[in-house]
């Protein structure tokens, strides 16, 4: 192959990588921004049940706390 289709594909394969990074990056944002959490539904639980399974599951501390 000359040099030309390999600047050509790996062009091509560095920006599929940076696409694949901004997307992950912006889910991750928008997935922490949300309110709620994993627990929240229709039916109520008591806050100690909740602390509980927060603490079970390591989501005691949202990741902002903790940087």
């Amino acid at each position: 192959m000359n040099s030309k289709m390999l600047f050509y594909i790996l062009k091509r394969v560095l920006l599929a990588l940076l696409t694949i990074w901004i997307v992950i990056t912006v889910t991750f944002f928008v997935m922490h921004s949300i309110p709620g959490g994993p627990f929240a539904s229709e039916k109520a639980i008591s806050a100690e049940a909740q602390a509980a399974l927060e603490a079970k599951y390591g989501l005691a501390s949202r990741w902002a706390n903790s940087m």
